[in-house]
């Protein structure tokens, strides 16, 4: 015959029986349910707070009391044995089962049960004395705790053991408002705790309700953010700064899109210790760009060496950059070693003989930097005239020492990509040239709408001395389209008369035609069109070759007024 007591531990509901405070007997499920600790009424209230109704209850007729513990909801009876007093833990599913409200009210409470256990952020539940109810996966999570150790105890204790800081709970109870602080973990976390009081009907807190969020990736990424504003705004600061030291020589001076996303990109490479392969035609800038990338890189006040290829025969080259043959075997004499340690500036290196190519090649390789890593401790620049990635394709430039050369590469378009920048050039070279000879020429509207329409072979090199001839040439101090035309002649074609144009039109004066042409043609579609995009589709040019053509337009018409007043 089964013992009464495994009988009980057989029931689906629970049993406990008290002799006054101390517990006498508690079933299996009340067993599972309070994980084990029971000795006495008090300790067990101090876990759950839900249970001091118990003490009440001394088994004489009384209604059944509605408790929840664990995030379930029981009805518990009282019934009094002689001198002991049995508890009856009624789980709700086992009373709503023959009531229907009962069963409605109880899988409302599930799915708010559900609700709170799942919900991502943290939430947590004290009762007016602030000794906490409840807390879901997310407060636990958030604060890497355990609800089994806080349950019943007094909110303060959080924060005595370094869970959080500062603790909101009985701020809220003493103000009986909304609270909000954004707490430091014990792991070093941040999260933002705000809190709300639940009012009693005499005024008192009832329940305290607090919502906690880990803001700590948001934090990080709010102070990436700052830095990368702040680093853009120390670009553009340095940016104007060059701008600013350009009117000294005119050679970096920029309007259109294109050359500033040229500086940008230079700036950006310029704090790095990468090699950089500047490219574009003659006359363009390369040498001002690469002297740009030195003044700003972490090596500006090391060395900086320099040396040109062409012009020297290649045993002369070899001599400069490498040392005299004779010299002790093994030891570097060169330019290249000197340079160790700072910057390296070769220019023409598509004119690199290629004994010389193969020879540095195994000089970058060979040796450890000061990093402890394979290759020389030294930042090089390189400019280039040719296109290296074509010679490397056909033979003429060692590949390895092309991707050496061209771990970033920068191109410079040539002036005529670049007409928002001839009129600021022009105007640029013409206050230094001013200054320089002492004289106050101007430019007319004619004149710099007639250098808008030139194509510049020769880039911003030739805009230079054009505007250095006009300056020390002209008798009058207005430039006007004539002495502009004039300039030009005597560079590459022979005077044009002022009065018109006789005999056969200067190729120049054809281009430029058409190319006024061009630009009124694809203006008008534009405008049928209603955008440039609409008008690329319709006509098959590309998009960037409009905007070319209509930048050139613009500034043909508008430069002139500007500059000149």
């Amino acid at each position: 015959m089964k013992r009464e007591s495994d009988i009980l531990d057989m029931l689906p509901f629970g049993v406990l029986r008290l002799q006054g405070e101390r517990i006498t007997y508690a079933n299996r499920m009340l067993r599972s349910l309070f994980d084990g600790g029971l000795t006495t009424l008090s300790e067990l209230a101090d876990r759950y707070p839900e249970l001091e109704d118990l003490r009440r209850r001394d088994g004489a007729e009384q209604a059944p009391a509605w408790i929840t513990i664990n995030a379930s909801v029981f009805c518990v009876a009282s019934v009094r044995r002689d001198t002991a007093v049995e508890h009856y833990f009624l789980p709700s599913w086992f009373v709503s089962a023959t009531d229907e409200g009962l069963k409605a009210l109880q899988d409302n409470f599930d799915d708010f049960v559900e609700i709170f256990e799942n919900c991502f952020d943290g939430i947590y539940v004290a009762d007016g004395a602030g000794r906490t109810l409840w807390m879901n996966a997310g407060f636990e999570r958030c604060y890497g705790l355990s609800a089994r150790n806080f349950l019943g105890r007094d909110a303060s204790k959080l924060e005595r053991e370094g869970y959080l800081d500062p603790l909101i709970t009985w701020k809220i109870i003493t103000t009986k408002k909304r609270q909000t602080a954004l707490q430091t973990t014990k792991s070093g976390r941040k999260v933002l705790a705000t809190g709300i009081p639940l009012m009693a009907p005499d005024g008192t807190v009832r329940r305290v309700i607090i919502n906690s969020r880990d803001t700590t990736e948001l934090i990080e990424m709010q102070g990436k953010l700052t830095a990368a504003e702040q680093e853009i705004r120390n670009y553009e600061s340095e940016l104007r700064e060059i701008r600013e030291n350009a009117a000294q020589d005119g050679e970096l001076f920029w309007a259109s899109e294109d050359m500033q996303e040229t500086v940008r990109l230079a700036m950006r490479v310029a704090r790095t210790d990468a090699a950089v392969l500047i490219s574009g035609p003659s006359g363009v800038g390369k040498r001002k760009l690469a002297d740009l990338i030195f003044r700003y890189s972490k090596r500006s006040r090391k060395r900086l060496l320099r040396f040109g290829f062409g012009g020297l025969p290649e045993a002369a080259v070899m001599e400069e950059l490498f040392g005299k043959e004779a010299a002790e075997a093994g030891r570097d004499e060169g330019l290249l070693a000197r340079a160790v340690g700072g910057t390296m500036i070769l220019e023409r290196v598509d004119l690199m003989p290629p004994r010389v190519q193969e020879r540095l090649s195994s000089w970058l390789r060979t040796g450890k930097s000061r990093l402890g890593r394979e290759g020389r401790d030294l930042r090089l620049i390189a400019t280039s005239r040719g296109d290296l990635s074509a010679m490397v394709n056909e033979g003429r430039f060692r590949e390895d020492l092309y991707y050496r050369l061209a771990v970033a590469e920068i191109c410079i378009p040539p002036l005529q990509d670049r007409v928002a920048d001839i009129a600021g050039l022009a105007q640029h070279f013409l206050e230094a040239f001013n200054m320089l000879h002492g004289a106050e020429k101007y430019f007319d509207r004619a004149a710099i709408n007639r250098l808008a329409r030139w194509t510049w072979p020769g880039n911003v090199r030739e805009l230079r001395t054009m505007v250095e001839r006009m300056v020390v040439t002209g008798e009058e101090a207005r430039i006007s389209a004539a002495m502009v035309e004039a300039a030009f002649a005597g560079a590459t074609n022979p005077v044009i008369p002022q009065g018109g144009m006789s005999g056969r039109v200067p190729a120049e004066e054809v281009r430029d035609r058409v190319r006024a042409f061009e630009a009124d043609l694809l203006h008008d579609q534009v405008a049928r069109a209603g955008s440039i995009q609409k008008a690329a589709d319709a006509t098959g040019i590309s998009v960037s070759t409009i905007k070319r053509k209509l930048a050139w337009r613009k500034v043909s018409e508008a430069a002139g007024t500007k500059l000149s007043e």
